[in-house]
């Protein structure tokens, strides 16, 4: 990064020969393999191989890449397509029951080529919405002045009462649905959309989330930055995300104060060392598995039963055997699967949306009893085609291009990803210009919980709830600051007299 602290993107020249090397060792086997064999998915696996190029090439070749900028965390999930991808050719979707379970129109290896096409067109297209938009004349400096007049008094009285909201909503949850027993409690993670959907919430742990911002806040203010009380109820609040069942968010509830002192310590230095950041995450990462595996032993613990037997081969045989159907087959990485069946029927069954669904996200704010039913591309996919079929959820996510294509048709990978590279562009931009505090808190929770994972999921994913927390709170903060003012001066007046 340069003195006087720009975000700018270019390619490292030094980089172009050993990518060039890479690209011939990687392109010459996959062509061969072309030639020589008779795979009638061979056309999709050179796409799929462009694809991988294409991702690594931007990352590895681009000058001191910025972490958690949004075309940096949207290429690297992007890469879960190409192992999709390849997944699903070599295993010819055997396993998958989004093409199991309904009847294709068209071949399968053409809709299988089209897709890979698309997805390559819309890396490309996303890339150019971006870099178009992107500003890189904007320096990134981040003010802790009291523009909202937040005593430390006041922010003491947030933490504080959002902390014990919190907690005490977490106590309950655990006496009532883990009998007083925390590792019971989160045990039976896979069953908790259930439970809550039955009796209990969640809403308490809103405020502690809430509070835990505030914290950090105060915290950078006086360039205290990582306390030990602060990284004890950062343990404590991520638990409950776990605690959840929902293995990304937990990352992401983690990861957004890694993001914020990632951009914190940017702007006062101009520069980091980004490989105790790719530390951390990498451990991130690696927890993130771990959950996930244990999740997914809960649920083989639930529905099937497998824990309960003395043959450790019979849980190990069970496990492995339903890891990538999980993992890929049910869609939690992007289901291509379900993508061809948008290419192949989405006009004639359901009709193109024209940008409908780009902007349903805004009803996310609406009570579920005023809210309308089905507006969602992945609820539609769901009621259309898999209605009769029992998957272990609800909704199936059309992946980023997938409705893209249900709004656009063929020119949806182009303009729709056109367009979201540069609503990413736009809003770093804002972020960086804002040099607040609170917009980095909100555009960190946005960037990793929305446009990291738009390659999985839909428009409808971007939620109020990384906003109004913040922005409430923030305001009723002023209220209250401005009302003890008043007081005060009022108190002043009346003696005075």
């Amino acid at each position: 990064m340069n003195k006087n602290n720009l975000i700018e993107y270019s390619i490292t020249n030094d980089r172009v020969v050993p990518f060039a090397i890479i690209t011939f060792l990687t392109l010459i086997p996959t062509i061969i393999y072309a030639i020589f064999t008779n795979n009638q998915y061979v056309l999709s696996i050179i796409n799929f191989t462009i694809l991988s190029l294409s991702i690594f090439g931007f990352l590895f070749m681009t000058r001191e890449i910025v972490l958690f900028d949004p075309i940096v965390l949207f290429s690297v999930y992007y890469f879960t397509i190409v192992i999709t991808g390849y997944y699903d050719i070599f295993t010819q979707y055997k396993y998958s029951p989004f093409i199991n379970e309904t009847l294709l129109r068209s071949n399968l290896s053409d809709l299988t080529f089209y897709a890979s096409m698309y997805y390559v067109i819309g890396y490309l297209f996303t890339l150019l919405g971006y870099f178009t938009f992107k500003n890189a004349c904007i320096p990134l400096e981040f003010k802790f002045d009291n523009r909202y007049h937040l005593s430390d008094t006041i922010l003491y009285l947030i933490i504080i009462v959002f902390l014990l909201i919190g907690i005490f909503n977490f106590i309950f949850n655990i006496n009532y649905f883990g009998e007083g027993n925390l590792i019971n409690y989160l045990s039976n993670i896979s069953v908790r959309r259930i439970e809550f959907s039955e009796s209990g919430s969640t809403l308490g742990y809103v405020f502690a989330y809430t509070a835990m911002y505030f914290w950090f806040f105060k915290l950078l203010r006086q360039n205290h930055f990582w306390s030990f009380p602060f990284l004890i109820f950062i343990i404590i609040t991520t638990l409950m995300v776990a605690s959840t069942g929902r293995i990304f968010n937990t990352i992401l509830y983690a990861a957004s104060f890694i993001g914020i002192y990632y951009f914190i310590e940017l702007g006062k230095n101009g520069r980091t060392s980004n490989v105790k950041y790719y530390t951390i995450l990498t451990i991130f990462t690696f927890l993130g598995i771990v959950f996930y595996f244990l999740r997914l032993l809960s649920s083989l613990a639930y529905t099937e039963n497998v824990l309960s037997t003395n043959d450790i081969s019979t849980t190990i045989s069970a496990f492995f055997s339903a890891l990538a159907y999980f993992a890929i087959d049910l869609g939690n990485t992007p289901s291509i699967a379900v993508f061809l069946n948008i290419i192949d029927r989405w006009g004639d069954d359901i009709g193109f949306l024209y940008g409908q669904s780009l902007f349903t996200w805004m009803y996310n704010i609406l009570p579920t009893s005023i809210r309308p039913e089905g507006y969602q591309p992945s609820v539609m996919i769901a009621k259309a085609w898999y209605d009769d079929v029992q998957f272990g959820g609800g909704s199936l996510p059309p992946t980023g291009i997938g409705e893209m294509y249900a709004n656009f048709g063929f020119l949806g990978p182009i303009i729709g990803m056109f367009l979201f590279g540069a609503l990413s562009a736009i809003l770093y931009n804002s972020m960086v210009k804002s040099r607040s505090y609170w917009f980095l808190a909100i555009y960190i929770q946005i960037a990793i919980g929305f446009i990291m994972l738009y390659p999985k999921n839909e428009f409808d994913n971007l939620s109020f709830w990384y906003v109004l927390p913040i922005i409430l709170t923030l305001y009723t903060a002023r209220i209250i600051t401005y009302f003890l003012k008043s007081l005060r001066r009022s108190e002043k007046s009346i003696l005075s007299n």
